[in-house]
């Protein structure tokens, strides 16, 4: 029995379990360590909000890493992927940047704007068909977790 071509389009669109399970416990981890820092919990001895920055330019640097990728799959393939590249090292640049030189409210905030503009930048790329169908879905909503979690740890900070 053949699908049509609309149950192969939600298909495609469909997040992998893989990703979905693993953004997910990511995501808890985002709000998990903003209520530890609301409820000063130290976890392992740490500060929260530190360990929270620690782990958002963390995420942040993976999420730049995955046009790295991207533009190796098209090594030898039809299109420059200079800009790919370039992008793909900015978030982990902006993370490492700010959590070692700027105060931790600060460091906060402007990762969460690095989240921001590299969902925008993921969502270009999906416009252009550079990135699997179904990351926008998993991106959006990521991102409307994390962000928040970010800036209202900057605020409390």
């Amino acid at each position: 029995m053949s699908m049509t071509t609309l149950e192969m389009r939600k298909q495609e669109t469909r997040v992998p379990a893989p990703p979905a399970i693993l953004g997910a416990l990511g995501a808890l981890t985002f709000a998990g360590l903003l209520l530890a820092q609301i409820e000063a919990f130290e976890p392992f001895g740490r500060p929260p909000t530190g360990v929270l920055a620690l782990f958002a330019a963390a995420v942040l640097s993976f999420l730049g890493a995955v046009h790295w990728g991207l533009a190796m799959a098209e090594y030898g393939g039809r299109r420059d992927t200079t800009w790919s590249y370039i992008v793909s090292i900015l978030p982990a640049f902006l993370g490492w940047f700010s959590v070692a030189f700027l105060p931790i409210r600060v460091a906060l905030g402007v990762i969460a704007l690095g989240f921001v503009l590299l969902l925008l930048y993921d969502l270009r790329s999906l416009r252009l068909g550079r990135v699997p169908s179904w990351y926008g879905r998993l991106r959006w909503p990521l991102t409307a977790v994390v962000v928040p979690c970010l800036a209202l740890a900057a605020i409390l900070a």
